[in-house]
């Protein structure tokens, strides 16, 4: 149940990473591991750079999530878990695309988890179709392996490939910003116990150091690693095409970027 640790010696030389959330949990544990790989290497903890100043990206990594009872929308209006753990990984896949394709090989990684098995996906992300914190946190999970399918689909041609994983149950502080009414949830996630049941951020960021530099996955495109690095089943929901098809035109047309 703890994982595996990836022992690959691969080098990242001159190469250039892009990471959400790299500031804290698995995103900063990943960034470390990746950048003491080579020399440099340009890995964007936070996207504090402008993308226009990279030439290249040959590694994106989709990692920044949040998990929240608060129910206050983004400030574009959507429901804030497919918002920030979505649509804004949707737009930063988009607008990264060209330079991707430029710098193939490379490699798109949608970090998610395995709550998508729960619930099929509901596509009205309005902040008023109020749902509960863990079905828009699994809902939004679930976005990101559809759409990394079906990017994958997109993609075929190029040599860039597309996967997601699940890092496991990782003792991190992503519920840091929920409201005081869920004090007790706050305690009990970022209790120091949860080492006894949770995986820690280093764990948590080996599936994904395999993804992005194994390189018997170079050609892997279009499949879901549980935490165990391994390629499992993502169930009915992760593998249901049309809803793919689908959330893949509603987020083109939320991000305005169709005619891209």
């Amino acid at each position: 149940m703890r994982g595996v640790v990836y022992t690959g010696t691969e080098r990242l030389d001159g190469k250039t990473v892009v990471i959400t959330g790299g500031n804290a949990g698995i995103g900063k544990v990943t960034a470390l591991e990746l950048a003491r790989r080579g020399r440099q290497i340009c890995t964007q903890l936070s996207l504090s750079l402008p993308i226009s100043d990279e030439d290249r990206v040959d590694i994106l990594i989709n990692n920044a999530g949040v998990l929240t009872g608060n129910k206050r929308p983004t400030e574009d209006g959507l429901e804030r878990h497919m918002g920030v753990n979505h649509y804004g990984h949707f737009l930063l896949t988009q607008l990264l695309l060209d330079k991707l394709k430029a710098s193939a090989p490379s490699r798109i990684i949608f970090v998610s988890t395995w709550l998508y098995f729960v619930w099929p996906m509901d596509f009205d992300h309005r902040p008023q179709n109020k749902k509960w914190f863990f079905k828009a946190y699994g809902q939004s999970k679930l976005a990101n392996v559809l759409t990394a399918r079906e990017l994958s689909r997109r993609l075929k041609e190029t040599n860039v490939t597309v996967n997601a994983v699940h890092p496991g149950f990782i003792h991190t502080d992503i519920a840091r910003d929920f409201p005081l009414y869920y004090s007790r949830i706050v305690h009990f996630l970022n209790s120091p116990f949860n080492s006894l049941l949770f995986r820690t951020p280093f764990l948590g960021a080996q599936p994904t150091l395999r993804l992005a530099l194994d390189s018997s996955l170079a050609n892997v495109s279009g499949k879901y690693f549980g935490f165990q690095s391994e390629e499992s089943d993502p169930g009915w929901a992760g593998t249901d095409d049309k809803a793919a098809a689908k959330l893949w035109r509603i987020s083109e047309s939320v991000t305005k970027t169709g005619a891209m």
